[in-house]
């Protein structure tokens, strides 16, 4: 039964490393049961799931919900929910290139200094390496009859920016150590790992579930791995797949999440 020993395996959006660390410790506290957990690239999760040879997993949590409502249902699962909101944000340190002048008000200048080195995640793999390219996009589409800089700027921003790792939480250890002075990030990781953030816009931090913002957001679209992502605010889902061993399990563990376990998952950004 599921009050007695069990085990679970969950994949996860690596954004939601230090959520899940403590949701492990506070479940695991709660009830007897093992976890194996496997982060990863929101896309890629998936992709295990849905691709031979349909890996098996309990929990399926990805940073981006409508994963789970065109890839995963109705074939490999039947329900999802949403569990989390998030903001696009840059990362780096007092040691990164131009870190004093960086600021809300003119961050795209620096961007695009060929001089500086930017990362973002792998966009066929990850949905934070997509929504880095829309939220350089969006900066240049009229939102309420303003943009914050030209297409050009967009263009030189992207151009400059590489993708020297597949997930977010690899880009960090590049921002600590110098081989990267600025990384799009989510704003969750300035609360769990020691590097500075700014505010972006809200026109171009995917963080507004207003309906003026998500229609502003829908105009940029990303083409990667055959997919193309259109942009949204950003809400994180989950979901029991029905590849699980252990269902029952995956469905306490995401009770635990919306219930008892949500002030971690808050207190994690």
């Amino acid at each position: 039964s599921a009050t007695r020993g069990g085990s679970i395996t969950v994949f996860h959006a690596g954004s939601l490393t230090a959520a899940f660390d403590d949701l492990k410790a506070g479940f695991t506290q709660s009830y007897n049961a093992s976890v194996a957990m496997q982060s990863g690239g929101s896309v890629a999760s998936t992709k295990k799931i849905t691709q031979p040879p349909h890996k098996s997993a309990d929990v399926l949590a990805v940073a981006d919900f409508r994963l789970l409502r065109d890839d995963i249902l109705p074939k490999y699962g039947n329900w999802y929910a949403i569990f989390a909101t998030n903001a696009m944000t840059l990362a780096y340190t007092k040691n990164s290139k131009y870190a004093d002048k960086f600021t809300t008000g003119n961050w795209w200048n620096v961007l695009k200094q060929s001089g500086v080195a930017v990362g973002h995640s792998d966009p066929a793999v990850d949905p934070n390496g997509y929504r880095a390219l829309m939220s350089m996009d969006l900066g240049a589409i009229p939102f309420q009859g303003k943009t914050l800089y030209d297409k050009s700027t967009a263009k030189a921003m992207k151009q400059n920016a590489h993708i020297p790792a597949s997930n977010e939480v690899n880009l960090l250890s590049q921002v600590q150590s110098g081989k990267l002075d600025y990384a799009w990030e989510y704003k969750s990781t300035a609360a769990t790992h020691d590097v500075e953030t700014i505010d972006l816009q809200p026109a171009v931090s995917l963080s507004k579930a207003a309906s003026e913002y998500a229609d502003h957001y829908a105009k940029a679209s990303v083409n990667a791995g055959g997919t193309t992502y259109t942009g949204a605010p950003i809400a994180y889902g989950a979901t029991v797949p029905n590849t699980a061993n252990h269902p029952e399990w995956g469905a306490k563990w995401i009770a635990y999440m919306l219930g008892e376990g949500a002030r971690m998952v808050t207190k994690d950004g």
